[in-house]
């Protein structure tokens, strides 16, 4: 029974069909490669770029399948990058892409296996028929799908026609991902958790997996730096974030790097109150729970997906990521991170997901109802999670250092007569621009002394930045001028 259901759910979040005639509407490889090629083309029309390159083409198609099974096809992107396009229309034409990884479609493990799970269910339910075109909401997602198909099989010449003409809408937004990370939870990132005879690749310890909550905590912690240190033992001492590389690879690591990043994942751990396995490590604590010890705002609030409707939810998610913060996600069984989004490339949102599996072939971008492994009514989400002391947008007034002497710049920000006295230590996150307001009036004053330095840093290092040291040391911004650390 349980099984019919997830199956039945499944059709009504991704593929509104009206019979098992709909499915037979198949995709041909010829309209697969077009698909992607014009996909291609449309996302370096309105970005710049494919990724970190200005030209991009299919180089080609092969079928996507499980065995003898076709459950669509890939479109191999060059320089880089790839495109899984469904074979039936009933859904949107992009079903997985990315612009940095070429999946192997022979795997079945990791986002591959993920994928084709999904794909797998998404048939066979629409193979029974059901008509949701009694349903408002189902109604117009499938008219915004076959727009997207309609325009997409074109070929291409005609395709960039209309694109140039502008009768093609599919506005793509900028598509940042904010998570430079591609953490996992196994060696080395487990090199403080609890031995448990457990055996890895590497063969560099035998502990036990970090977990899936904490490995997306922590990877969380990783994008904002935060904290310098926790509230209470064990968390209050200091955190090594210069020396957490976004990613280990191979099998040879730097014994300073491997210790900064498993004392984070293994503290965050201990919050979580973690049942330690070789198979997994289960949380038994709220991420809500645990914020608090690592200095992180009380105004971080769990959202359930059952209770909003469809546009609602992504709503929250868009206003989330357009504050530069990345969301703490629950699907069954697995604790992800949304980090990125797009809107209206194919007919509706697109969202990256980071899975916690390793390399940057374990995320990707899908649609709210495309996540694999996802299950809309036990999906959940955690907002608003950002550092305690975080400025926010404007600020204005006189600022003292105190015994916690920490503020952090965690978006752009516009000033207004405002004051930061001596001994602060100011962060800001990578790329924000804080500004001086354009009147006349308006200032920002940064102050310092050798007795009390102020430190203006990013990324974690107080090494590196502006450091005010002397006597009566001034650092002022005046009308509209600006500092970005990068």
């Amino acid at each position: 029974m349980k099984r019919t259901v997830f199956c039945i759910l499944i059709i009504l979040i991704s593929f509104p069909s009206s019979s098992l005639g709909a499915h037979n509407q198949g995709v041909t490889i010829s309209e697969a490669r077009n698909v992607g090629e014009n996909f291609v083309r449309l996302v370096i029309y309105n970005q710049g770029t494919w990724g970190k390159y200005h030209d991009a083409h299919v180089s080609h198609v092969d079928v996507f399948k499980r065995g003898k099974r076709s459950l669509g096809y890939i479109c191999f992107i060059e320089p880089s990058g790839c495109i899984i396009v469904p074979n039936t229309r009933q859904a949107s034409p992009i079903k997985y892409f990315s612009m940095s990884q070429q999946l192997d479609p022979e795997s079945e493990v990791g986002m591959v296996a993920l994928i084709k799970d999904s794909l797998e269910r998404h048939i066979d339910c629409l193979k029974r028929g059901i008509n949701l075109r009694k349903h408002r909401y189902w109604r117009k997602r499938l008219d915004r799908y076959q727009k997207s198909w309609n325009e997409l099989t074109k070929a291409p010449v005609a395709y960039q026609d209309n694109m140039e003409s502008g009768i093609i809408t599919m506005n793509y937004q900028q598509g940042r991902v904010l998570l430079g990370t591609y953490w996992h939870q196994r060696e080395p990132y487990n090199a403080q958790c609890p031995e448990k005879g457990c055996s890895w690749k590497c063969g560099s310890n035998t502990n036990a997996v970090v977990g899936c909550a904490s490995t997306a905590a922590s990877q969380i912690m990783k994008y904002w730096n935060w904290p310098p240190y926790g509230t209470i033992p064990p968390y209050s001492d200091g955190y090594d974030w210069p020396n957490m590389p976004l990613l280990f690879s191979g099998c040879s690591w730097d014994p300073v790097k491997v210790d900064a990043v498993a004392e984070l994942c293994y503290e965050v751990g201990l919050g979580f109150n973690s049942s330690y396995g070789c198979e997994g490590t289960g949380a038994h604590a709220s991420l809500l729970d645990l914020l608090p010890y690592f200095r992180y705002s009380n105004n971080a609030v769990l959202k359930k997906r059952k209770d909003y409707n469809n546009e609602t939810w992504e709503d929250m998610i868009v206003s989330e990521l357009e504050e530069n913060r990345p969301i703490y996600y629950h699907i069954p069984g697995h604790q992800i991170v949304v980090d990125g989004w797009a809107t209206d490339l194919v007919g509706g949102r697109l969202f990256h997901i980071n899975y916690g599996h390793g390399s940057s072939s374990n995320t990707g971008w899908f649609g709210i109802d495309e996540i694999p492994g996802g299950y809309p009514s036990q999906e959940a989400m955690i907002i608003q999670v950002y550092p305690d002391c975080a400025i926010g947008g404007t600020f204005s007034g006189s600022y003292y250092a105190g015994s916690f002497p920490y503020r952090y710049f965690d978006q752009d920000a516009v000033g207004d007569r405002a004051i930061f006295g001596t001994g602060h230590k100011l962060h800001f996150l990578h790329d924000v621009v804080v500004q001086c307001g354009s009147l006349q009036t308006n200032y920002v004053k940064f102050y310092g002394s050798s007795l009390h330095p102020t430190i203006l840093f990013s990324r974690g290092d107080e090494s590196k930045g502006i450091a005010l040291i002397g006597n009566s040391s001034t650092l002022m911004l005046y009308q509209g001028g600006g500092i970005r650390f990068e």
